[in-house]
């Protein structure tokens, strides 16, 4: 019996990944809101200061033309906070999905019963498809990954996103490696990676 016990907390070691991932976008996603939030209500605070300096002699017309500035301002906030707001949701619903994925596990108790032979199916097909998406099969992983409707359970689009900076990279472009590097500038100083000042 004990040869066919399940070593849950070995594989969960192993599965850290599949739930960091999502978490850090989700995280990522929401730090962008977040300084976007305060860029522009510092715009709007300041606006907001210019009008009330106004001088008296100043028309109308003049602060109507400031006032309708500002609520373009917050039309287009409003906009990029409803896309980062998808986001935010889509990285939810996959780690969602990724935490019931794992939790699963922990209702089987033997590697003998069907239940663990389909669990591991799964984790299989992902593992091939996150193999394929490392090689260049991107395509083909992509057709595997929703045939097996484990789309949610693989990062396809991060990989997509590492293929165009190699591929700029091919090209003899540091463009997009330099806007990964400018995006991602706080994580890149914590683990002490020495990059270049945008």
């Amino acid at each position: 019996m004990e040869k066919t016990k399940i070593n849950h907390d070995g594989i969960i070691n192993l599965e850290q990944p599949l739930i960091k991932v999502p978490l850090e976008q989700f995280r990522k996603s929401f730090r962008t809101s977040q300084k976007l939030i305060e860029k522009e209500m510092q715009i709007l605070i300041t606006s907001v200061e210019d009008l009330a300096k106004s001088h008296p002699n100043q028309t109308i017309l003049n602060d109507c033309k400031i006032i309708d500035s500002m609520v373009n301002r917050i039309q287009a906030l409003k906009r990029k906070l409803d896309e980062t707001k998808f986001e935010e949701a889509m990285y939810a619903k996959r780690t969602k999905q990724r935490i019931d994925h794992l939790l699963q596990l922990t209702n089987i108790t033997t590697v003998d019963s069907e239940e663990y032979k389909r669990w591991s199916r799964l984790r299989l097909e992902r593992i091939i498809v996150e193999y394929m998406l490392r090689n260049g099969c991107s395509e083909s992983a992509e057709k595997l990954a929703n045939d097996a409707g484990i789309r949610e359970l693989v990062d396809i689009e991060l990989f997509a996103q590492a293929r165009k900076i190699e591929d700029g990279l091919r090209r003899k472009s540091c463009f997009e490696c330099l806007t990964w590097c400018g995006d991602n500038r706080s994580n890149l100083r914590k683990m002490k990676v020495n990059y270049i000042d945008l």
